[in-house]
């Protein structure tokens, strides 16, 4: 739940003082193993799209290599 409320504040970021007041208090008292599932979701998503990236390169190269053979 924090890991999804985090991820919308800094998204979204809120300009109200109230938001930003939360987000902070928030952040701080955030301990150890919540920083790491935070973390550790940045690290997921972060891979998800660097493969992603690399699978669309290496589809197209695939498909432009099969139409120049032919």
């Amino acid at each position: 739940m924090t890991l999804v409320m985090t991820l919308g504040m800094i998204l979204l970021n809120a300009p109200s003082t109230f938001a930003q007041s939360s987000t902070e208090s928030m952040l701080q008292s955030m301990n150890a193993s919540e920083w790491a599932i935070t973390l550790l979701g940045f690290a997921i998503v972060i891979f998800f799209l660097i493969f992603l990236v690399l699978a669309l390169v290496f589809y197209t190269v695939v498909v432009t290599k099969k139409q120049t053979d032919q």
